[in-house]
């Protein structure tokens, strides 16, 4: 079952809209009947005033709003301008970053470290001058079990690193002597170079 919309409603909105009509046909005749008794020149100078309100609603909508936030965004950048300019002539005065230095580590910490390793009596520390504070560390008939842990173990007791690792078996290492058995254990060396400390 359908109910349908009271007819006052329906004819009431049906009203309002044919008066509005009348009145906006009525409007516009009297414009169109007013603009045609006008002169040339009076219409002219009313498409100009039509012209200048427009470009003013113009401006006061669009333009005008960009042209507050272009001001606003000028005086941000200098701001930050300013912070900048502040902040280089603070790093200015506080000078350079310090340098790095290489930690001091002695010939006897290193000893005690490959003794403590199992490896007393296999090795020569030295220190290396391709850097400083380098170390090259060379092994004759160095047991294999300790030397490999020792080099898995890493360097955390000492400010040290491992730079390069060039080791063989021993019998590989040596030349070959008539009547002499061959070495066991393994040759080489490894070179240790320091972890960088800045100056304080």
């Amino acid at each position: 079952m359908t109910l349908a919309p009271p007819p006052g409603s329906l004819g009431g909105s049906l009203a309002w809209r044919g008066r509005w009509r009348a009145r906006w046909r009525g409007w516009h005749q009297q414009g169109a009947a007013a603009w045609s008794r006008l002169a040339a020149g009076e219409r002219r100078l009313l498409a100009l005033c039509a012209l200048v309100v427009a470009g003013a609603g113009s401006w006061l909508a669009v333009i005008e709003p960009a042209l507050t936030r272009i001001e606003r965004s000028g005086e941000e950048l200098r701001r930050l301008d300013a912070a900048a300019r502040d902040l280089h002539a603070l790093l200015r005065q506080a000078g350079p970053a310090p340098a790095a230095r290489p930690a001091a580590v002695s010939v006897d910490a290193l000893a005690r470290w490959l003794d403590a390793a199992g490896l007393a009596g296999h090795y020569q520390v030295v220190p290396d001058e391709s850097a400083d504070g380098a170390w090259l560390i060379t092994f004759h008939r160095a047991p294999a079990a300790p030397l490999a842990a020792w080099l898995l173990a890493g360097t955390a007791p000492l400010p040290l690193t491992l730079a390069r690792v060039a080791l063989l078996r021993q019998d590989e290492a040596e030349d070959a002597s008539p009547g002499q058995a061959p070495g066991e254990g393994l040759a080489g060396s490894v070179r240790l170079r320091p972890i960088l400390r800045p100056e304080r």
